[in-house]
């Protein structure tokens, strides 16, 4: 597909996300998972005590250090994932008719960047979101749900150890963390479908 005249010097003929997709779908779906057992084992679980004395510790112990390895191994697998992805996604943009407001590069980057990170992947994904015109009446709403989620799990993640009620604090964190992982998941798919089917539509 010839890319635009107007495009700018990273532009290139769209290419399948797919793979990319695929992969940090699979990633950020096991630390959704692993959230979930962490949430559940806090809200629901018997309390862990060492060393296991019972079977009921055995399984407390056994779901906590599961529920901790599938979550932040995975966190750490879509730290890579995802920002690929999205690299993937922007330098599609041009043969999609867009452009964005960063280069593919900081639309990956800016992920790891102190304090840009709090607003800066929220507007790179909208970028791309925007572009790939999923459709759907509510489907926008996805982004800040996901958003504010996000946010709001690790804002008390971060201040988990200075407030008095820790148990509440690790419980609405974990929860939370799960939920922005499932709706990230949804945005994911979402995204690479439409861009696809726009650059069907387009060709």
């Amino acid at each position: 597909m010839p890319v635009a005249v107007s495009a700018p010097p990273w532009a290139r003929p769209y290419e399948q996300a797919v793979a990319r997709a695929d992969a940090a779908i699979a990633l950020v779906t096991q630390s959704t998972v692993g959230f979930a057992m962490l949430a559940l084992q806090r809200a629901f679980g018997p309390p862990i005590t060492l060393p296991a004395r019972s079977p009921v510790a055995v399984v407390a112990i056994l779901a906590f250090g599961g529920g901790m390895l599938l979550a932040y191994l995975g966190l750490l697998g879509a730290a890579l994932a995802v920002p690929m992805w999205m690299h993937r996604c922007y330098r599609n943009l041009p043969a999609l008719g867009s452009r964005g407001h960063f280069s593919p590069a900081w639309a990956a980057g800016c992920w790891f960047v102190p304090i840009a990170n709090l607003v800066l992947p929220y507007l790179a994904v909208r970028d791309i979101w925007a572009a790939s015109r999923p459709g759907g009446r509510w489907n926008a709403a996805l982004l800040v749900t996901w958003w504010i989620a996000w946010l709001a799990a690790w804002g008390l993640l971060v201040a988990n150890s200075r407030l008095p009620w820790r148990g509440y604090v690790d419980l609405m964190s974990t929860g939370l963390m799960g939920a922005a992982g499932a709706l990230f998941i949804s945005i994911v798919h979402l995204i690479t479908r439409g861009q696809r089917l726009r650059a069907a539509a387009l060709s």
